[in-house]
């Protein structure tokens, strides 16, 4: 499996083993004229599904999946979940989350191979370990509302919409999103600046649901302006994560340096003194006079530096 994810990264001519396959056809037992659900999720959280039977597909707890309603699959690959059910009944789709944060949840509808429709919840937030969702569906024309528990006593709190409904083009989306982020750039900038953040994305698909920036892992605005005074001296980055709707996700980021100068530490020294950080307008001065007298020496060491060898 390692060097199968080798060839695809590397873009190498596939050898692909016994059981695995390039055509969408044979990834599906079920016959063409039937649809299938898939129930996905996308975040720590366990994934229930229940029939109108109260039969069980899902994880017992104990490491163990039941696969209680006929006709039913279930796999998990890392913190990602997949039922897969057939159509034709009402399920109850249940969550229970492992950890906080937030969760991706994803039905897609296939007749056959081709995709009927998707319906997607994208970044529900999850206040704790006992957060729990329940949701029921049987089609994409039923309301599907997300119901939320999020201390678990039993009772929902919250009542959450569909991100998307998607039909026809939009739920074969499979591209993410483009984003750009044209400030900052990955250079140096002056502590004493006032820093523009300029992020945007779009999405050709099914269209951009969710835009979130965060600097140094704290969230800011998409459009805004950081004033690099209060941020400390060194290497920050910005990263930025979108989804579309179709629940595709793409993540984009870029480096830069905050720096300090000897001009750009007077207007700091200055800035200081107005905040108050510094109470003594004396205390003040004598540090922008010593840095003023750096920059001479600055200027003069720069101008040895520049007489041609061999010369006084």
């Amino acid at each position: 499996t390692v060097g199968l994810m080798t060839d695809i990264i590397l873009d190498k001519t596939l050898q692909l083993p016994q059981g695995i396959t390039q055509t969408m056809s044979e990834c599906f037992a079920a016959p063409l004229n039937l649809t299938t659900i898939i129930f996905s999720t996308h975040s720590p959280v366990e994934l229930h599904v229940y029939d109108s039977a109260n039969r069980h597909l899902g994880s017992t707890g104990d490491g163990d999946i039941e696969l209680n309603i006929p006709e039913s699959d279930y796999e998990q690959i890392g913190e990602n979940s997949f039922a897969f059910v057939p159509a034709g009944e009402k399920y109850r789709v249940v969550t229970d989350a492992t950890g906080s944060g937030s969760v991706d949840i994803k039905v897609r509808l296939f007749k056959g191979t081709q995709s009927a429709g998707t319906l997607t919840y994208l970044v529900v937030p999850l206040e704790s370990a006992s957060t729990t969702a329940e949701f029921a569906f049987e089609n994409l024309t039923q309301d599907a509302s997300l119901k939320l528990d999020n201390d678990g006593d039993g009772t929902f709190d919250t009542i959450v919409a569909p991100t998307a409904v998607l039909t026809g083009g939009e739920s074969t989306d499979i591209a993410p999103p483009l984003i750009t982020i044209a400030s900052p750039q990955s250079r140096d900038y002056l502590r004493s600046e006032l820093l523009p953040i300029e992020v945007a994305a779009s999405d050709a698909g099914a269209g951009v649901a969710f835009l979130a920036t965060e600097l140094g892992g704290k969230l800011i605005e998409n459009s805004t302006t950081t004033d690099l005074f209060f941020e400390h001296l060194g290497t920050h980055r910005v990263t930025t994560e979108a989804y579309d709707r179709a629940g595709n996700p793409a993540v984009a980021e870029v480096s830069f340096r905050v720096i300090a100068t000897p001009e750009s530490a007077i207007a700091d020294i200055e800035r200081a003194l107005a905040l108050g950080w510094i109470t003594k307008k004396s205390v003040a001065k004598d540090l922008i006079q010593n840095l003023k007298a750096a920059i001479k020496i600055e200027k003069k060491i720069e101008i040895l530096e520049e007489k041609p060898p061999g010369k006084p």
